[in-house]
Formats: structure tokens, sequence, C-alpha cells
């Protein structure tokens, strides 16, 4: 019977786990399937080179007739004409190939743009399931303390009807009962609020579930940053993961081969063409006449100069990549500061945990030697209601601070690519 029972409530208990909205994510974020297409673009760009090293055929075919006029006597003069062009470059000064390879570069960009919006995007939804998680345990919170006042409000109106209270203190109850049930009112509003963000990052209507589960409860959290390695482990992850640190790499690889393209300027150019030409016209004073021409040849190009712009932008090339890396190591430290920062921001979340878990303890404590203590007359109501207001605010500062750490320790697996 226990067994179908916990089977029965496991059922009821409907959960969105993290992991399954993330492959939603995957599947049917708009913004990501936007930076797919982009790829893709750059995929076409790349045929679109490559295409480059085929010979290239061109082919007019023309017919005109007019006019002219001999003394005076006018005649038409018919004139057709056909031609084929084929050109074959043999070698642009290796310019096709590090095209080729900016290209690829720039694939590689693309997916590392895609991991980087799928990686905000990420933050923003673990923002979102921490408020949640909060709500969702204020507002059962909230539904015990109105059972609470009920009970209190219910209490003391037996006492008014046999005035053995006041009129003041009945209404400063029904008031703390009404105070309550408008805080879950707004509980309740500031969820369903939260779970219609949720899912507009899939494009769907919100559904409903009763809880969310992260991929780690807040004890194995806990663990972690107990742990003395956890930070060497975290930098170490971040330097091999980090998807920023690779787009910057990649920025200043991109720059170097830019480089090299700004070379193939001072480089000769050669290519084979071949030209094929036919004709044929008619006057009034002669015969039909007709042409054919065949025409190969080789093509030879060098830059011997350009006005110095060849070497300028060799120059201004060299600069861009000295500047990159200049801004790689801005942002590489920059970052690493933020590391700090958030391991900094997690310990201390760690810390405020623990005491406000005390604290909530000690005004349970309290709240429940109040109410004894009320009912047999040896405190006013002011203080039942001093001692669970005091206990209401620890209990919210302390799913706070929960909510705050689940966040930002999943906002710390993002940032170093674990997620």
């Amino acid at each position: 019977m226990n067994i179908l029972y916990i089977f029965f409530i496991l059922l009821l208990n409907n959960s969105l786990k993290f992991e399954d909205f993330i492959q939603k994510i995957k599947q049917k974020n708009l913004t990501l399937k936007g930076v797919k297409i982009d790829k893709e673009i750059l995929g076409v760009d790349l045929q679109k080179n490559k295409a480059s090293y085929f010979p290239k055929a061109d082919f007019q075919f023309s017919y005109q007739n007019s006019t002219t006029q001999e003394g005076f006597s006018d005649s038409k003069n018919p004139f057709w004409k056909k031609s084929l062009s084929i050109s074959l470059p043999i070698f642009l000064g290796g310019s096709r190939v590090i095209e080729e390879r900016l290209f690829k570069v720039g694939l590689k960009q693309s997916d590392l743009k895609y991991i980087l919006t799928k990686e905000r995007i990420l933050g923003e939804v673990i923002k979102i399931f921490s408020n949640i998680y909060i709500q969702i345990n204020k507002i059962e919170q909230l539904k015990n303390w109105i059972e609470v006042a009920k009970n209190n409000y219910n209490f003391i109106k037996e006492l008014f009807n046999v005035e053995r209270a006041t009129k003041l203190e009945l209404d400063t109850f029904q008031l703390a009962l009404e105070e309550r049930e408008l805080s879950l009112i707004q509980s309740q509003f500031e969820l369903n609020k939260e779970w219609d963000n949720l899912f507009s990052y899939i494009s769907e209507n919100s559904n409903q579930f009763n809880t969310i589960i992260f991929p780690k409860d807040i004890e194995n959290i806990l663990a972690d940053i107990k742990n003395n390695e956890f930070y060497n482990q975290l930098y170490s992850k971040w330097l091999k993961n980090s998807t920023i640190l690779k787009q910057y790499r990649g920025i200043i690889n991109y720059s170097e081969i830019s480089e090299n393209l700004n070379y193939t300027q001072f480089l000769p150019k050669l290519s084979l063409y071949y030209n094929y030409d036919s004709g044929a016209f008619e006057n009034p004073f002669t015969e039909r006449f007709s042409k054919q021409s065949h025409l190969f040849g080789v093509s030879l190009n060098f830059n011997i100069f350009n006005g110095f712009q060849d070497t300028l932008n060799l120059k201004k090339s060299k600069l861009q990549t000295a500047k990159q890396k200049i801004e790689y190591l801005d942002i590489k430290n920059s970052y690493e500061t933020t590391l700090k920062q958030m391991f900094i921001t997690l310990k201390f979340l760690s810390r405020q945990l623990d005491i406000y878990r005390k604290t909530v303890e000690l005004s349970q404590e309290r709240v429940e030697q109040s109410n004894t203590l009320y009912k047999e007359g040896k405190i006013t109501y002011l203080e039942l209601l001093e001692n669970e207001s005091g206990f209401i605010m620890n209990k919210l500062k302390f799913l706070e601070v929960e909510g705050a750490l689940y966040n930002t320790y999943f906002q710390l697996m993002v940032f170093i690519g674990e997620i």
C-alpha cells in the first residue's frame, strides 16, 4: 500500500528537469535557428570560393539588322555573331587557398557564435529557473503560514466571543491573515509570469509544472564549494573550454591569415584563355562575308607598382593582428577576474546560507514557544505576531539566498563551459 501511494504521488509531481528544457531550447529556440542559418550561409560562401578553381566559359550570340543609305538607294545590312570565351586561372598568388582558409576559420567562428548565443540564453534561463524555485518554495511556505494565521484568528475569535480578547486583537490577527493571503496571490502571479518567460524561449505556452529540478541539489553544491581544489578545477576547465577565449584566438588566426592574403598582392598571376569568334554580314556592294577566328593565350600579370597601396595594406593587417593579440590578453584578464568574483560570491552565499539556516531554526523555535506562552497569557499578541513575522522574513531570506546560490553556481558552470 505504501509503495502504491508513493508511486501515485510521483505521478502527481509533474517536475521540469533543467536538462530536458535545455534540449528543447537547442531544438526549438528561434535565435539559435537563426545562428545556424548564418553558418549555412558561410558554407555556401566557401563553396563559391572553391568554384574559382574551375574554368569560366562565356557564350554570346547577337543579331542586328540595320539600314544604310548609299547615294539614292537604301539597303538592309543584317549582321549576326557568335563567340565563346574560356578562361582558367592557373596561379593567383595563392589567394584562393588563403581565402579558403579564411572561410574555414569563419565557419569555426560561426560554431563559436552558436555556442556563445546558447550560453547567453542558458544564463537567462538559469536565472528564471532560480526565480521559479524561490517562488514555488515561497508559495509552499505562505500556504503553511496562512494556515497558522487562520488558526490564530479562529482562536482569538473564540476569545473575543467570550469577551476575553479585544476588538483590536481580533482585527490585528485578521489583518495578518489577509496580508499573507495577499502575499500568496502576488507570489502565484510572479510564478506564472516566470513560467511564461521560461517557455517563451521555446515558443510554447507554459505548461503546468509543480516544481523544477536542477542537475545538482543544494547540498552537493555546498560540498563542491567547500572543496579546497574547487577553484583550481574551475580555472583549468575555463582555460580549456571558454568559448569567448576560443573566439578571440580564432580572430587572431583570421587576422594572421589575412596578412598572408595581402602578401599575394606582390606575387604574379597566371591565367590561360581561349576565344572563338564567328560572324557574318551582308551589304549591297559585296558578296556575303563571314569570318571565324580562334585565339589562344597565356596571361601573366605582375604588380610592379601600385602607389604603395599593397605595402600599406600589409602594414595595416600586421597592426590589426597585434591589436587582436592585445585584446585577447585584455579579455582573458577581464574574464579571469569575473571567474574569481563568481567564486567569491559562491563562497559568500554558502556562508550566508549556513547563517540563515540556523536563524530559521531559532526563529521557528521562538514561534513555537510564543504560541504556547500566548495561549497561557504570558506574552501579548503583538509579541506573538512579531515572532511570526521574524520567522517569515528569515525564511524568505533563506529561500532567496538558496535561489541565488543555485543561480550563481550554474551560471558559473555555463561560464566554464560545463553546461
